[in-house]
């Protein structure tokens, strides 16, 4: 809901609003508020719920079918196109080692650690990350056809 401030309440009556008038505002603003940081919480709470349940879906998809560590990454790279870090991550929220603040606290600690606000403040300098290769790309999609 838009309202008048009160400079241009001001200027138009000749006066400031009146006192009920702004009472009025600033309870339906407080009141909206709080009710944006409740719904705020309740979706905090429901994204961590589908990230516990990611997590308890890739539990059971590696121990049912990654027989190796080569076939984990070629799973979730290319079928569930998930990094083995965020994987790991989620898998961690699950099982309850980790909760979802001390994920995003070690993700904020590694970040500052990796140099990659030194890249944001110097644009002539590029990091370049050599995209797999097709002929690897091609074997790892076969050896996932295979199982």
């Amino acid at each position: 809901m838009a309202h008048p401030s009160p400079t241009i309440l001001s200027s138009s009556v000749g006066t400031t609003a009146p006192e009920s008038l702004l009472v009025r505002y600033i309870r339906e603003h407080v009141r909206k508020g709080e009710a944006a940081k409740e719904r705020a919480a309740q979706n905090h709470k429901k994204s961590e719920d589908h990230f516990i349940a990611a997590g308890q879906y890739l539990t059971m998809l590696k121990v049912t079918y990654a027989p190796t560590w080569q076939h984990w990454e070629a799973l979730l790279k290319i079928k569930v196109k998930l990094s083995t870090g965020r994987a790991s991550e989620l898998m961690q929220l699950a099982s309850g080692k980790k909760d979802l603040q001390q994920i995003r606290d070690g993700k904020a600690q590694s970040m500052a650690g990796s140099g990659h606000a030194v890249l944001h403040h110097k644009p002539d300098v590029v990091k370049k990350i050599s995209p797999m290769n097709s002929s690897t790309e091609r074997g790892l999609r076969s050896a996932l056809q295979r199982h």
